[in-house]
């Protein structure tokens, strides 16, 4: 099990060094990083550490969560698939922040996907476009996915802007406001939300919390060379939605 320590440790610190001089500064990679460097540690004083005290009383406990690890990250995986085409009312499209006051990358990725859906499957829904002002934006990401869509093809007239989330969350919450004030049966209407794969399964727990009933998903890709860190990412990021939202 050692050799398999040392194998994941370098693993991991070659990712880090490859995403991070390739796309640059790579959030919560450098997490990966420290990761690897302990691993490797692990690996070279093995035989001090498996007979000192901490080490016994911390290895049921890390045994633990790296079941829960595992368990979750099949969840992720498994609803990063979701590609369901059926009919929807509403498209909820969740932001994903700007860059230069236009979609990011992500955001477009998700923009795209929902463009796609619509023209293929669904070209009668109203679509919800959700997301505030960041951080060093100075418009809103909906505005700016508005513009998107528009320049796409996408009639002006079936967009519901939302732009007061800062989070998944208050995404969740604020657009299911917007749809009840377009439509005061909740219950029964369905909805379709687009974003990014690994981002499904947290919405999912989340769109439960906001008492969402009749959901399906349009997952959009990511940045393939990006995926390992997006995914390990969204299990710490699930842990803080299940236990503080």
């Amino acid at each position: 099990m050692s050799i398999i320590a040392l194998i994941i440790g370098i693993t991991l610190i070659i990712y880090f060094l490859l995403i991070n001089l390739h796309f640059g500064k790579v959030s919560f990679s450098i997490n990966l990083f420290i990761l690897g460097l302990i691993l490797i540690l692990y690996y070279y004083n093995k035989d001090f550490l498996i007979n000192t005290t901490i080490f016994k009383i911390l290895c049921p406990f890390l045994t633990l969560l790296f079941i829960i690890f595992i368990v979750l990250e099949i969840f992720i995986i498994y609803f990063s698939l979701s590609k369901n085409t059926s009919y929807c009312d509403y498209v909820l499209i969740l932001g994903a922040g700007l860059k230069n006051n236009k979609p990011s990358k992500t955001l477009q990725y998700r923009l795209d996907s929902a463009i796609y859906y619509i023209n293929n499957y669904n070209n009668k829904c109203k679509i919800i476009l959700s997301g505030g002002i960041g951080a060093n934006e100075i418009i809103s990401e909906s505005l700016a996915m508005k513009t998107y869509l528009i320049s796409n093809g996408i009639d002006e007239n079936r967009l519901i802007l939302e732009e007061d989330s800062k989070n998944t969350f208050e995404n969740l919450k604020y657009s299911k406001i917007k749809i009840l004030n377009d439509n005061n049966d909740f219950s029964k209407i369905k909805i379709k939300i687009v974003t990014s794969d690994f981002h499904c399964f947290r919405t999912h727990i989340l769109s439960k919390k906001n008492n969402y009933k009749n959901i399906t998903f349009y997952s959009s890709n990511s940045n393939i060379l990006l995926k390992p860190n997006y995914f390990i990412r969204e299990f710490f990021a699930i842990v803080k939605s299940i236990f503080f939202c």
